[in-house]
């Protein structure tokens, strides 16, 4: 039993050590909730060490717990969206946002908190609403019409999104989100682009170091609309050097973790005689970023009989639901290596389709076109034995480049800001395919991009021929499909199909040579 003297300094302590010491500050609000002392301020000083340290099942216990104390107090709702987003608990935040829509009325911060939530339910039209109003109530807030743009820009409005865009410029020439999002809203030529606007941010040479990223990306991407692709590629290089500073990949590290996965699943106890889940409807759509997966997704769900549910983190999230609280970007590091890992696939099954569900629509079947999925092909195929992957390729060369241009969210594909490194995770990727495609024949395909753009009908049936789905002419008139797009493509999906990507990486072939010479070395035609 703690004395009140003691009780008073593990509160001291939770409070101090929160900023330098997390596992310190975690300790003494434990022990203080052991004990049985409990009362909002030490609720909340558990829940933002729980939340610092990735445990966001732990943290979302304390933070309902919370709302007992305080059913009105925002920060808590705030950690609650943090915690769902991060475990992809959809359903949690469909019933969080249907608990605080009465609740602080028209005020600003709670507007932008059901704003937060439909965003990541993908309810942009709802989202786009109050955008607006929040710009009637705000006028000069730069950040509110950058949002606005981009739930128009994700509705396919490229006009509302860039006179949004430029509203923010007008107010504040240095909002670098509006800069970035106009450059690559769509195709700009010497006669009409932003360059003026980005040089002279450069220039002033005072933002922070973010800012830079997105400026010198948002330029290189202007450079190469022009055909300048010297000064393309210097900026592109910019970028990724300034975010290479922040990241911590490790090339060792992800060649161990993909041989210790080939090695679990090539050791037949450990899935002999086990179940799955025999939910028919997900079909995965899988490989590396920028290899055409959006394009995929857009053609379809045209298809009237099949629903986008974007790029979900529902099925890591579940694995790590079911075996460890932690949600850390490494907690697969040494996953496939535990001493007597024993899996329940159905489980796993099963609570995927749960939390794919709202995302999931009322159609036969679902896509999840999260890339990095290829990583789980082995979980999946177990835990789902019925789901199908349609794997996305497209020439090493121009993957490996259109990755590293590419500004991804904090701690996405972090081996990307590095050309050598790209190309060294490409083969290992390369590698696991191959091993997936022996272990699961007739369960995944391989759909090639340039032959996607070259023959689009062949090959959108054989597609539709793999999903057993018949023929729908709006497959091939995917452009028209109206639904939400919010990824890197956004805008491109709205187009008819084009082939200017085709061996794009030809006009940056001298600064590729060290890609080059890696997958040639690799005895990969190029």
């Amino acid at each position: 039993m703690l004395t009140a003297a003691r009780a008073q300094r593990c509160l001291k302590n939770a409070k101090e050590y929160l900023a330098t010491d997390i596992d310190r500050s975690l300790e003494n609000s434990t022990r203080l909730l052991d004990a049985g002392i409990e009362n909002a301020e030490i609720l909340h000083l558990a829940c933002a060490a729980l939340l610092k340290k990735g445990k966001y099942p732990q943290a979302t216990r304390l933070l309902n717990k919370l709302l007992q104390y305080d059913a009105k107090r925002i920060d808590t709702y705030t950690y609650l969206v943090s915690c769902y987003a991060a475990t992809a608990n959809f359903t949690a935040l469909a019933q969080l946002l249907a608990r605080v829509q009465g609740i602080g009325a028209e005020g600003v911060d709670w507007t932008l908190l059901r704003v937060r939530i439909m965003n990541l339910l993908k309810m942009h039209a709802k989202a786009a609403a109050l955008c607006a109003r929040l710009v009637e109530q705000q006028p000069e807030n730069t950040e509110f019409h950058c949002m606005l743009g981009w739930h128009n820009q994700s509705l396919g409005d490229l006009a509302k999104a860039e006179k949004s865009y430029r509203t923010a410029l007008a107010i504040n020439p240095d909002t670098v989100r509006a800069l970035y999002a106009l450059s690559y809203l769509r195709q700009w030529n010497a006669d009409h682009n932003n360059l003026v606007a980005l040089q002279d941010f450069l220039q002033r040479d005072f933002g922070s170091a973010s800012d830079l990223i997105f400026a010198h990306s948002a330029l290189g991407k202007e450079y190469e609309d022009m055909g300048r692709y010297a000064e393309a590629f210097e900026n592109f290089k910019k970028s990724a050097d300034l975010t290479n500073k922040t990241t911590r990949y490790n090339a060792a590290t992800d060649k161990r973790v993909l041989s210790s996965i080939r090695r679990w699943f090539e050791s037949p106890e450990h899935v002999a005689g086990k179940e799955g889940c025999d939910d028919r409807r997900p079909l995965f759509i899988v490989g590396m970023p920028r290899t055409g997966s959006t394009l995929i997704d857009r053609i379809l769900s045209s298809h009237s009989e099949v629903t986008s549910a974007g790029e979900l983190m529902c099925f890591r999230m579940t694995v790590q639901e079911l075996y460890g609280e932690d949600s850390r970007g490494d907690f697969f590091e040494n996953f496939f290596e535990q001493p007597g890992l024993d899996i329940d696939f159905q489980a796993i099954g099963k609570r995927y389709i749960e939390l794919a569900q709202p995302s999931a629509g009322n159609t036969r079947f679902f896509l999840d076109k999260m890339p990095m999925n290829y990583f789980f092909i082995g979980l999946i195929g177990y835990a789902l034995p019925e789901a199908r992957f349609i794997h996305s390729v497209r020439n090493p060369m121009d993957t490996c480049f259109s990755v590293y241009k590419q500004t991804f969210g904090k701690n996405f594909y972090q081996y990307s800001y590095d050309l050598e490194n790209t190309a060294k995770h490409y083969l290992l990727y390369r590698d696991l395919m191959a091993f997936w495609h022996s272990l699961f024949p007739n369960r995944i395909l391989d759909v090639e991009y340039e032959n996607l753009v070259a023959q689009p009908e062949e090959e959108i049936r054989r597609m539709l021929d793999f999903c057993d789905l018949q023929w729908d002419e709006n497959c091939l008139n995917f452009h028209s499909n109206k639904s939400a797009v919010d990824t890197a493509s956004a805008s491109q999906v709205r187009q008819p199909l084009y082939n200017t990507s085709v061996q794009k990486w030809r006009h940056y072939e001298r600064e590729l040579q060290p890609v080059k010479r890696i997958f040639l070395d690799a005895g990969i035609e190029l």
